[in-house]
């Protein structure tokens, strides 16, 4: 709240949750605290009657009864979502996660006028990961160096079981960051850990992964947003799910070949990480083949996207301009774009070097 606040937004907060609320894992509804008619109320007396062009609603616990109940307040209503399992009175709905058919989820879910954002094609990153992009497709040929980052708790310490992985005698080489979250309870191990292995930095809590992450051959993460910021940058990755609402994507991705997935933090040890770097090493999995399907999926322009959704740019403010050589990763991305491939003669991807 107090880092929103810092951004120079206004907060207003409502009733916290009950004790032991979050402690409920996937009883999605129990973690409002309250029931939806009690908590639009609540949001309802906090806008004071302020008319509003768009509200933005972004929980699992929510649905069509809180919508509607809170359509008197503005023009439009946006709903962030996943999970696909409840119906939802919008007229924008965004869903970053990747599926084959991902419209196809929320055709029965949503009003026949509601626009689908869906796809990484919308993630919503930082600006600093289209900064860092590289203007062109990445190159993956050789590991020197590996991130590792799994969220801000890592309760599991699949952070500790990655490193340890590292620290065999023929992974002993490669370069290796590590990023521990502000709530990680096994700093101290992995500092420990650190500190033992040659070539390994450990960072604490950052701003943004982007700067550290695009320096890296090959990322160890957890499914989730860093997945498409990993993408964005043409990271290959070898991923866990930790959350159930992360296992469908992380699956279908897997099946395309964008990530190479582990499973469940369950199934992640120190025998399946060393098991995945030694098949990386040995060139079993092609890095240069996920960095470039990663690349294409996701552009770090999502956000923008969504903006424009919600507040289009006025025509007479847009202008054109000559095409430049350093356009052609843009248009790259724009001939290889999957909607593009599907419809064209051959639905292959075109290689950087023909379309060059």
């Amino acid at each position: 709240m107090s880092r929103i606040e810092g951004e120079g937004l206004r907060v207003t907060a409502l009733r916290a949750p009950s004790p032991g609320i979050a402690n409920l894992a996937d009883d999605y509804a129990a973690w409002l605290g309250v029931t939806q008619d009690e908590d639009a109320a609540e949001t309802s007396a906090a806008l004071a009657g302020e008319e509003l062009e768009w509200i933005v609603s972004d929980h699992y616990a929510l649905d069509v009864r809180w919508e509607t109940q809170l359509r008197a307040h503005t023009q439009n209503l946006m709903v962030i979502d996943d999970l696909a399992n409840r119906t939802h009175a919008c007229d924008l709905l965004l869903d970053q996660n990747y599926y084959p058919t991902a419209n196809e989820r929320y055709f029965d879910l949503v009003p026949a006028s509601c626009r689908l954002m869906t796809g990484p094609r919308y993630a919503l990153l930082r600006p600093e990961y289209a900064q860092h992009r590289c203007s062109n497709p990445p190159v993956r040929d050789s590991l020197r160096r590996v991130f590792i980052f799994f969220g801000g708790s890592d309760p599991h310490n699949l952070t500790g079981a990655a490193l340890e992985a590292l620290s065999g005698a023929s992974l002993r080489h490669l370069t290796v960051d590590v990023v521990v979250g502000v709530n990680n309870p096994h700093r101290r191990q992995l500092e420990r850990q650190a500190s033992e292995r040659p070539n390994t930095a450990l960072y604490g809590p950052l701003a943004h992964l982007a700067a550290l992450l695009s320096r890296a051959d090959l990322a160890i993460g957890a499914a989730g947003t860093t997945t498409w910021e990993r993408m964005c940058l043409g990271v290959p990755s070898l991923v866990v799910c930790v959350a159930e609402n992360q296992r469908s994507s992380a699956e279908a991705l897997a099946r395309e070949g964008m990530i190479i997935y582990l499973g469940t933090e369950r199934d992640a040890g120190v025998k399946n990480f060393a098991s995945a770097m030694e098949r990386v090493v040995a060139g079993i999995e092609d890095l240069g083949a996920q960095a470039l399907r990663d690349w294409l999926a996701v552009d770090g322009l999502g956000a923008k996207r969504v903006a424009e959704c919600l507040d289009p740019t006025e025509p007479q403010v847009l202008t054109l301009r000559d095409a430049q050589p350093d356009d052609a990763g843009l248009f790259f991305g724009w001939a290889n774009d999957s909607q593009v491939r599907r419809q064209s003669l051959n639905t292959g991807i075109i290689p950087w070097s023909a379309h060059r």
